[in-house]
């Protein structure tokens, strides 16, 4: 049999990559003097080791450093030592080849040895000699290789992303002023005229409110949001949330509301990409003062024209604060028809809820976790008059048009996802603004349970100017002929021209990591962009079942599956949390559907919807729940228990798996 010739080029690249580690393992400036005895004897453990340590290794090479350094050394050690070295260039070598057999499974065939070459310029180290290629690829090479990618692909003005937009010549309005003010009000007056128009909000809600009041009005009008879509014969009109947007469909007037959201890190970039990219003759942008000078900005950018009205509140809003004294849960008993108490987790507005359906007053509650239909349900209660007083977090400040009469912050401090805070000037005038609703009372009034002084301040202060746009991920970057998350590490540290930023990524990279955790089989066909499609979704990743049903849905995705399964009511029927929870999965197989081009099932999507939100409505309503019967436990079941009875997040989740035998929980 003949006998194969070793490849030249490949044993070229081994003597280099040899001798480029035989440096880097010597590099150690300073290495500690032992006997040559003592060196002799940790060569032999090495050789005689399944996998080189290359610690060890880096060690038994600084410590024949040391001798090199050393003014005096006999003839006999100094041979000794040389034949060592022999046999630790053979263990190097060894290394070289082994990282090079990984490395070069990184490039496509052939493009490897280019690569190589690339570390030649750089002076040989001890990260390498400890880390290897593939740590100069990650951190170096793939990152310099990916920024010229990246550079190439965007260079140019972020504005030159929507070529049909530049072709036209828009004419934006902008109306500018505070709360309760009808700047709203008048864009979508403007826009009952259109015969194609688009609304576009942050919130589901707001956009489910435009949607009822033009269909009320005989202007037929579509509903479109990330959790459903209901469509209209004939609709002249779509109310959208902001994500919604599709840059390529014309409409004649537009209105993007809440434009002061571009300071948002996580969802700025939709408002950028509104009005970068929206493609519509009239658009109107309502906004706070805050956010004027830099939509301005991004117009002027495009070569557009705009004109401004500034809009004062109808109605005056005056700080009334308590009586002295009023402290802890004092202020219960001064509340009145009308009020609004603010405050800003699940548990304060239902154990609040709780002591003021005691002190007499009936409730609606208001609060993030609380699906938009349930949602809608406690407004409308509110709004014709079955409950008295309305308890919510800051939800309540984006828009919601409630007839409010006065706003008590029952605390001013709020957790944002990262810390404990005090509210911002900015969120209190927000919040507050929502008391005194035009045409139902002549003034609004705001008070505080405690730091009234600074809520006070917080009404008169100018808010703080916007001065940046966030940039969202660039579709184009998915071209690239690399791992998604090195793309995607190297996008965010790019600083772009200014006045834009870039998007917060952290909620992506954790779906990302929570991507890679499936096994490399189901994931091996999924291409770049279908991966972040699915990595895009809005999920709560606290939530286990959630982070479960995610990784099932990409498990059956690279099945080639033609839909998901719809997911099942999991856990009690009088658990607030676990009807909460199962519409949470409910809107995850809708959204993760659509962004994947499943099939949906919408005639059971929606009824088990409106079973979620009857069921919720049920529990609140009772503002209590039985547990069963049949496991009776002091203090736990064969009695109601109270809102106020509050458990951990932890316990919560240990009675959805059904691990909890002693607590009831919200």
């Amino acid at each position: 049999m003949k006998r194969k010739k070793p490849n030249k080029r490949y044993q070229k690249v081994i003597d280099f990559l040899s001798g480029y580690y035989k440096q880097s393992f010597y590099s150690e400036p300073k290495g500690k003097r032992v006997s040559v005895d003592k060196i002799e004897r940790h060569v032999f453990v090495l050789e005689n080791s399944r996998a080189v340590d290359r610690f060890f290794l880096f060690t038994v090479c600084s410590e024949i450093k040391a001798y090199h350094k050393a003014k005096e050394i006999s003839m006999q050690h100094e041979e000794r030592l040389s034949l060592l070295e022999g046999r630790l260039d053979v263990l190097i070598r060894r290394i070289a080849a082994s990282d090079w057999f990984a490395f070069k499974n990184h490039f496509p065939k052939g493009q490897e040895f280019e690569v190589y070459q690339y570390f030649g310029r750089y002076k040989p180290s001890p990260e390498l000699a400890l880390q290897g290629l593939t740590w100069y690829y990650r951190n170096d090479y793939l990152a310099e290789k990916i920024k010229t990618g990246i550079r190439n692909l965007l260079n140019r003005n972020p504005i030159d992303d929507y070529p049909q937009a530049r072709e036209m010549k828009r004419h934006f309005i902008l109306h500018v002023g505070p709360t309760n003010s009808g700047k709203t009000y008048q864009s979508l007056e403007r826009l009952r005229e259109c015969e194609k128009g688009i609304y576009l909000g942050p919130l589901r809600l707001l956009a489910l409110e435009v949607f009822d009041k033009f269909n009320r009005m005989e202007v037929p009008c579509n509903l479109i949001t990330g959790e459903e879509s209901n469509l209209v014969d004939g609709a002249v009109c779509q109310a959208s949330t902001i994500e919604m947007l599709n840059t390529h469909d014309y409409y004649d007037i537009a209105v993007i509301d809440e434009a002061q959201m571009l300071a948002d890190p996580r969802r700025g970039h939709n408002w950028t990409r509104a009005i970068l990219g929206i493609r519509a003759n009239e658009i109107h942008v309502c906004m706070a003062q805050s956010a004027e000078n830099i939509v301005e900005k991004l117009i002027t950018l495009c070569d557009d024209t705009y004109e401004v009205f500034h809009y004062e509140r109808m109605t005056p809003l005056t700080f009334e604060p308590f009586k002295e004294g009023t402290d802890g849960d004092n202020y219960i008993r001064q509340l009145k028809p009308g009020d609004a108490v603010i405050t800003f987790s699940k548990g304060g507005v239902l154990g609040i809820s709780e002591q003021i359906e005691k002190a007499g007053l009936k409730t609606s509650v208001i609060y993030g976790n609380l699906p938009p239909s349930a949602r809608k349900f406690q407004v409308e209660q509110f709004a014709v008059g079955e409950t008295e007083v309305v308890v919510a977090t800051d939800a309540i400040g984006m828009g919601i048009n409630l007839p409010i009469k006065r706003i008590v912050f029952s605390t001013i401090e709020k957790f944002d996802g990262i810390e404990k805070r005090v509210l911002h000037s900015q969120e209190i005038k927000q919040i507050a603004g929502r008391a005194g609703r035009k045409g139902i009372y002549e003034e609004g009034f705001c008070t505080s349970v405690d730091e009234s002084d600074y809520v006070r301040e917080c009404l008169t202060v100018p808010d703080p100017i916007i001065t940046i746009a966030p940039l969202g991920f660039p579709d184009v970057l998915l071209e690239l002929p690399y791992n998604l998350l090195y793309i995607l590490e190297v996008w965010a540290e790019m600083a772009p021209s200014e006045p834009f930023t870039k998007m917060d990524i952290t909620e992506v990279m954790e779906l990302y990591k929570i991507f890679r955790s499936i096994d490399v089989k189901s994931r091996e066909n999924i291409s770049k962009q279908e991966m972040y499609s699915l990595i895009t979704c809005p999920i709560d990743t606290d939530e286990p079942v959630l982070k479960k049903d995610f990784i099932r849905c990409c498990m059956d995705y690279n099945d080639g599956c033609t839909g998901y399964f719809l997911p099942d009511f999991e856990g009690n029927p009088n658990y607030l949390y676990h009807w909460e929870t199962f519409y949470k999965r409910l809107d995850l197989y809708y959204q993760i559907s659509r962004k994947t081009g499943k099939i949906i099932n919408e005639k059971e999507l929606k009824k088990r919807r409106n079973d979620a939100i009857k069921e919720i409505n049920r529990i609140l309503k009772k503002r209590y729940y039985f547990l069963d019967d049949k496991k009776k436990k002091k203090g736990s079941f064969g009695k109601p228990v109270r809102f106020l009875n509050h458990a951990t997040k932890q316990q919560v989740r240990q009675g959805y798996s059904g691990g909890n035998k002693n607590g009831s929980f919200i």
